[in-house]
């Protein structure tokens, strides 16, 4: 099946990001003329990426085999894009052979860090980026404080009020209870042998 997008505009703009950040750019170009093998499930298509010194090339069929194959759903590889620590057991994102050059290119991906502003500044002069910039960074802030507060009210309420998640307490005391009887079954068997004797 083919991709959503053309890998031409795919390719264009990915590298257009990938040159807003030097520092990103050197760490791909150290695994130039390396092959990686994209496999989605859902929505099902195949496609390559192939590092170079100046970014990425896209790829329908490589002129040699991937050096490395993930395989995963889209999701899982928008989770990896994120630059929130998911690993790719974590995504669901199989890795089939070089597992070093999936890891390195894992660490670009997440680092990449463009000179949004530096880029704007090119339309809308200095000072206009930097108020966007500005206002950017203070709506992400602003998303990345009510996510974390929507986690922890929606956690306590199942805690507290509906009392359908176990507090820590809760789990510690189940454990070492667990803890307690498994060590009792263990005395209780070796006693059993013993009167067996």
């Amino acid at each position: 099946m083919a991709l959503p997008l053309p890998l031409g505009l795919l390719e264009t703009v990915a590298n257009r990001v990938i040159g807003l950040d030097p520092f990103s750019q050197r760490k791909l170009a150290a695994l130039d003329g390396r092959v990686i093998a994209i496999h989605s499930d859902s929505p099902e298509f195949d496609f390559y990426l192939q590092p170079t010194d100046s970014g990425l090339r896209f790829l329908k069929q490589p002129e040699t085999g991937p050096d490395v194959t993930l395989r995963g759903d889209m999701s899982g590889f928008i989770k990896l894009l994120k630059s929130d620590g998911a690993g790719f057991s974590d995504a669901g994102v199989r890795i089939e052979g070089d597992v070093e050059i999936a890891q390195k290119l894992k660490a670009v991906m997440e680092h990449l860090d463009p000179d949004w502003e530096e880029e704007l500044s090119r339309f809308v002069g200095d000072v206009a980026a930097h108020q966007i910039g500005r206002a950017a960074r203070g709506i992400r802030d602003w998303l990345a404080s009510a996510h974390r507060t929507i986690e922890q009210n929606t956690a306590e309420y199942f805690r507290e009020e509906a009392e359908l998640l176990a507090t820590h307490e809760q789990v510690e005391r189940f454990v070492d209870g667990v803890d307690r009887l498994r060590d009792d079954v263990e005395r209780l068997a070796a006693r059993i042998e013993q009167l067996k004797t």
